[in-house]
């Protein structure tokens, strides 16, 4: 099994097994695509150490996406070395109609949302970061607290449904393209937009009820 501690990378032993994540790149959807097929033909062909660059390039952003999702880091360590491990086993079946990327993040969300569903009854932390994807910038900051919206954002988005839930997170604070959001959830562009459009107006409707007075949602 690997291990996810202080981010160092474990070269994988076997076909079960994975590396842990230690970087990232900055994009589904850069030039990393060539370098990935070669490494990912390098894996299938017996290379099992070259998956340890995979994991180096893509480790702190599934950390990252699962911290958003689950806001629990032990939770999200879990998850990142099972995305990878799932990954690792599945990589034949890799077809390469999307990113690496792009088909790495699903994994995570599924089992991001699968892990939720298990949990209904417990609260959902949300990042600092994330209040600065909802409130005005105008907003004097004697309105309303940091931690006040962070606290009430917490609140609201525990009681979105998975979908809204996962749009919000991959849109606002993973800052993805409709598409790339659109090719993680294997879902039309449209379904994308009319998710987010939904999300943030169920959204408004769990803050107001929390007397939460917010004067614009970015879009």
């Amino acid at each position: 099994m690997m291990s996810v501690a202080n981010g160092q990378a474990a070269v994988p032993a076997d076909r079960d097994r994975a590396a842990a994540p230690a970087a990232s790149s900055s994009s589904l959807t850069t030039s990393r695509g060539t370098d990935d097929t070669q490494i990912i033909q390098a894996v299938l062909s017996g290379d099992s150490r070259a998956f340890e660059q995979l994991v180096k390039s893509y480790g702190v952003r599934m950390m990252g996406l699962l911290c958003q999702m689950l806001g629990n880091e032990a939770d999200a360590q879990d998850l990142a070395q099972e995305t990878f491990i799932r990954a690792y086993r599945k990589l034949s079946r890799f077809r390469q109609e999307s990113s690496f990327g792009t088909w790495l993040t699903r994994i995570a969300i599924n089992l991001a949302k699968n892990h939720l569903s298990k949990r209904r009854n417990q609260t959902m932390a949300l990042p600092q970061m994330a209040a600065h994807s909802f409130v005005d910038p105008d907003t004097p900051p004697d309105h309303v607290s940091r931690k006040e919206m962070t606290d009430h954002l917490t609140s609201a988005l525990e009681q979105l449904s998975s979908n809204h839930r996962t749009v919000l997170v991959l849109r606002l604070l993973q800052g993805m393209s409709y598409k790339e959001i659109s090719q993680v959830l294997n879902c039309p562009i449209g379904t994308v937009m009319s998710r987010l459009s939904h999300g943030k107006k169920a959204l408004l409707r769990k803050l107001s009820s929390m007397n939460v007075d917010l004067e614009e949602v970015r879009s």
